[in-house]
């Protein structure tokens, strides 16, 4: 009948976008939001009101009307999702705006900020201090872009695909100690092989080949410990010169072949 939505009186309501979170008021306390702009566009969450709260808007965890006196919190289930705070998976245009203020919530939070999307990004990108990153998504580009963990900040166990298409990664040692392939990811494994071996920034790290790798002719060489996991190896074909140094390699508990050299003729 065009009234006021009875679920109001009993202090929780349903609201479309963060807008209508930033512009409630009344006896609401708890309150569902349908999406970030639109309905199901991975912004939806659950918000409580913080009464007295001196926090500040940050466009996806914490939001607030215009004057600040209310503050609204999401309620967060232990990962932070980067389309809180405006990223589009799949999509063809930079995401660094957005992924800049998710990896800033994630230092501010101290809460992993888990991505399992296709990320576009076209400028390098940095994980700060205290940021956190895990998921099976992955990071992509036209152009070669540098994702760099910084000190302090942590790329967590289990994280796959990170590196996608066109980017490369430095790796502070209080990020990752262990480097596994697995969280590399191109069109070819010749690339991914590039990546990985370049990534450590710590002469300690350790890198671990965790899935086999084939690969054409071409120079294999890391000071790095490496060693090799779950019976994967480097499997090289072609007619050129291979080259390996790896001075360090750590054999792993069950012996087998790490290498296979399958030679072409031309």
């Amino acid at each position: 009948d065009g009234g006021e939505d009875p679920s109001s009186s009993i202090g929780y309501t349903f609201v479309g976008t963060y807008a209508d979170i930033r512009a409630l008021s009344g006896n609401v306390t708890v309150a569902y939001c349908t999406g970030r702009n639109t309905p199901g566009d991975g912004g939806e969450g659950l918000f409580e009101l913080v009464p007295g709260s001196t926090l500040t808007d940050d466009d996806g965890t914490i939001l607030t009307n215009t004057s600040g006196s209310m503050v609204w919190r999401r309620i967060v289930d232990g990962f932070l999702d980067p389309r809180w705070y405006g990223v589009t998976y799949n999509a063809l245009v930079t995401q660094n705006t957005y992924v800049t203020v998710a990896l800033r919530a994630s230092a501010a939070l101290k809460i992993p900020l888990r991505i399992n999307g296709q990320t576009y990004i076209t400028s390098n990108v940095t994980v700060p201090q205290y940021a956190s990153i895990c998921g099976t998504g992955s990071f992509v580009s036209g152009t070669n872009i540098c994702v760099t963990f910084a000190s302090g900040s942590n790329l967590l166990p289990g994280t796959t695909s990170l590196f996608g298409q066109n980017i490369t990664a430095s790796i502070d040692p209080s990020a990752a100690q262990n480097i596994n392939v697995t969280l590399f990811a191109d069109i070819s494994d010749d690339d991914v092989l590039t990546k990985f071996l370049a990534s450590p920034a710590g002469s300690e790290q350790l890198l671990v080949v965790d899935r086999t790798l084939n690969v054409a002719s071409q120079t294999i060489s890391t000071d790095n410990p490496i060693t090799f996991a779950n019976q994967a190896k480097i499997s090289a074909t072609g007619s050129g010169a291979m080259g390996i140094s790896m001075p360090n390699i750590v054999l792993p508990d069950v012996p087998y072949q790490i290498f296979d050299f399958v030679r072409t003729n031309t």
